[in-house]
């Protein structure tokens, strides 16, 4: 056997050269194998080896960290994807180190690796590269902005969840993209998450498919600051979502107007938590104190019209004597015709009638405000309906503006986008977005 080529103190000790050569043309698939998988090997040699016909040669090569940058580039674009995810896999682990390199050749040609395969065919090596730049601060910026846009959330979810390189300017703009289901669920867990983006990623989310995961994701994120104007649109629609009622009691910092709302429908266990509460004031408590009294007092009559509310149920198609006109409706409400009056509502709004029951039934003023508008009623006659079968308090009751609605149409518009999406439409498998 020919002994190895001794160098001079410092360097690094190579095979001989001749021997080299020698074993990797050998005939034996195993001993080219062995010769790739070493580190004292002449840089041209492993490149010579990185175009072997043998896809499992060349994946040993590329798994290699002696294996010359120039050869890389060639793996990045082999045939085989093993190949390609054995290099990315390398390459993740040297990512964190490119600051750190002084030659600034082999830092060009790595982040070039980096980019070629950032945009492999193969989501599997796209999601290798985006978990080794996931937490970088130096990363290739436009390479970070193409992982968090990729078609797959295996691919993106890191990113959009964990880089310091994407600015909220950049997220939001993400978020209002129509992004692959799951992104903004990912958004929503980022460490540091301030007011605007929660807000964009909020107003996006509550008309998604996938929003009611990314909102509970959000309300989990303790780190996330969420404005009032924000935290009132979600609790507008809160009482349909009791996923969220729990991440709601536990935030760290609510109102007391806040705390107010939550009493009105979230549980009894969690009526409790909420009286707990450090920042509970006295008045808060008290308030708090009286809607879980009332709630047990309002419970037998609940119970009592059950009866009543199964027989509405029974039959959806079957005919009822609808009032026409607002005249007719109005005085369908001042009567308690709750079933003639949603059945003009459904009429006139083009919708199931259990939706419409579903909204009358929500005790939020603002959907039924909607519904109101969608049927092309006055906004006298909105108020009215939120007063009547909706069971609004009178000093909540969204009142005529001049004897407009109170409320912008964009406003309506996605009361009834939320009322019409069913509730658990972000737990089918299969959910997306109708343009992604």
């Amino acid at each position: 056997m020919v002994p190895s080529k001794i160098t001079r103190p410092g360097m690094t000790l190579m095979i001989d050269y001749k021997q080299a050569k020698a074993l990797a043309t050998d005939s034996d698939r195993e001993t080219r194998r062995r010769l790739a998988e070493r580190a004292d090997v002449q840089p041209e040699i492993l490149y010579f080896l990185a175009e072997d016909a043998e896809p499992e040669i060349r994946a040993t090569i590329a798994a290699n960290v002696a294996t010359p940058r120039q050869a890389d580039l060639v793996l990045a674009k082999d045939q085989d994807a093993g190949v390609r995810e054995r290099l990315a896999h390398k390459i993740g682990r040297l990512a964190p180190n490119l600051s750190g390199e002084e030659r600034a050749h082999i830092r060009e040609l790595t982040l070039e690796v980096i980019g070629i395969l950032a945009a492999d065919r193969t989501a599997r090596v796209r999601q290798v590269i985006a978990e080794s730049l996931r937490h970088l601060n130096d990363a290739p910026v436009e390479v970070i902005r193409q992982l968090a846009r990729d078609a797959e959330i295996k691919v993106a979810g890191p990113i959009l969840e964990s880089s310091p390189l994407l600015s909220d300017d950049e997220l939001v703009r993400i978020i209002r993209s129509k992004p692959i289901q799951g992104a903004l669920e990912a958004i929503a867990r980022r460490r540091r998450l301030g007011t605007p983006l929660a807000d964009a990623l909020v107003a996006t989310a509550l008309s998604a498919p996938d929003g009611v995961l990314a909102v509970t994701a959000l309300l989990k994120n303790h780190n996330a600051e969420i404005g009032p104007d924000t935290m009132d649109r979600i609790l507008d629609v809160a009482p349909r979502f009791g996923g969220w009622h729990e991440p709601l009691v536990d935030r760290p910092s609510l109102t007391g107007g806040a705390m107010r709302r939550l009493a009105t429908f979230v549980s009894e266990a969690l009526l409790g938590l909420l009286k707990k509460r450090k920042d509970a004031d006295m008045e808060t408590v008290a308030a708090i104190t009286v809607a879980q009294e009332q709630r047990l007092a309002a419970q037998p009559e609940a119970e009592a019209a059950a009866p009543d509310d199964a027989e509405d149920d029974a039959d959806d198609d079957a005919p009822v004597d609808a009032p026409v006109g607002e005249a007719a409706i109005r005085d369908a409400i001042a009567a308690g015709k709750t079933v003639a009056v949603a059945a003009a509502l459904a009429r006139d709004a083009e919708l199931p009638r259990p939706t419409v029951r579903k909204i009358l039934s929500s005790g939020i003023a603002k959907a039924i405000t909607a519904l109101a508008w969608k049927a092309q009623y006055s906004a006298a006659v909105a108020a009215e309906l939120q007063a009547g079968p909706g069971g609004i308090a009178a000093e909540q009751v969204l009142q005529p503006v001049d004897g407009a609605y109170p409320l912008p149409e964009s406003e309506m518009e996605w009361q009834l986008e939320l009322s019409l999406a069913p509730a658990d439409a972000a737990k089918r498998p299969g959910a997306r977005r109708a343009s992604a």
